[in-house]
């Protein structure tokens, strides 16, 4: 009961610390103060408690391979106090379904050795949240890069959402009889503008504000930055584990693995609607296994 009472103040906390950001809808608002919660708690009582709170039991993550998140957080050794390591992160953009029951977030993450500060890793997380019973925003996806990032304060970062308000207004939901198929279909014409390098299928596929995300460098914003990227790849093979499409039929995600220049990659596509119901690939996310 006081681990509860102890997440909720968190909750509020986070809820009213952060009022300065910018947000597209009450929901969107709920969801981006549930994952600074999400982050505080973690912090607080050490990494699998922390996910263990917030993560939904059907919850999908990579690690050395594609498995179920609370099966892989199970198998850890409860947390020993007081914290030696702290793991934070915070959102700095991200979108949300007209549903208001199924979003996305990504910002900095980084580890901390409390006695020291020292920052002994960092990079970019990305996260799928869904709004399960009683209301409840859970995690859904979760994964995340190392980035060349330096330097940065969480405490001062502030959310921004990928979308303008005009856009989410103007954003029309997929076919419902077709929205599994058309998602699909976007799947493989991405497949294929890796293989053939086109620019005019980038342009057919991709999203104006495109996040691009990788190990090891800073992320790629923008359909010119991120479609210069593609063109210097190599022939990529793509194999679809799982997807899942909101109710409203204008934010989905798709996840697997590929093989890049004969490297195992996992990947992570997240793709919204745009006024004609077309898929757009928002946010590309790919790290080595």
């Amino acid at each position: 009961m006081k681990s509860r009472l102890l997440l909720f103040a968190l909750f509020l906390l986070c809820a009213r610390t952060y009022a300065q950001d910018a947000y597209l809808c009450p929901e969107q608002a709920a969801m981006v103060a549930t994952e600074k919660a999400f982050s505080a708690a973690t912090a607080l009582l050490g990494v699998k408690e922390g996910f263990l709170t917030f993560v939904s039991p059907k919850a999908i993550s990579f690690d050395a391979e594609l498995q179920n998140a609370c099966e892989k957080l199970q198998k850890k050794k409860p947390t020993t106090y007081p914290v030696e390591v702290s793991l934070q992160w915070t959102p700095e953009s991200g979108g949300i379904a007209k549903s208001g029951d199924f979003g996305y977030l990504y910002g900095p993450w980084q580890y901390t050795t409390i006695s020291t500060g020292f920052v002994s890793a960092r990079g970019k997380y990305i996260s799928i949240w869904k709004k399960y019973d009683k209301g409840l925003w859970k995690v859904a996806f979760d994964c995340g890069v190392e980035t060349k990032d330096r330097d940065i304060d969480l405490t001062k970062q502030h959310f921004i959402s990928q979308d303008d308000s005009t856009e989410f207004a103007a954003r029309k939901s997929s076919d419902t009889s077709k929205a599994k198929e058309s998602l699909l279909k976007a799947e493989v014409l991405f497949a294929k503008l890796n293989g053939v390098n086109s620019p005019a299928a980038a342009d057919t596929i991709l999203s104006g504000n495109l996040t691009l995300f990788r190990d090891d460098m800073l992320p790629l914003v923008g359909k010119s930055e991120s479609g210069d990227w593609y063109k210097v790849m190599k022939t990529a093979s793509f194999r679809i584990a799982g997807f899942d499409i909101s109710a409203s039929r204008d934010v989905a995600y798709t996840y697997g693995t590929c093989g890049i220049e004969m490297q195992k990659f996992y990947f992570l596509h997240i793709w919204r609607t745009n006024s004609m119901g077309e898929w757009k690939l928002v946010v590309d996310v790919t790290s080595k296994f």
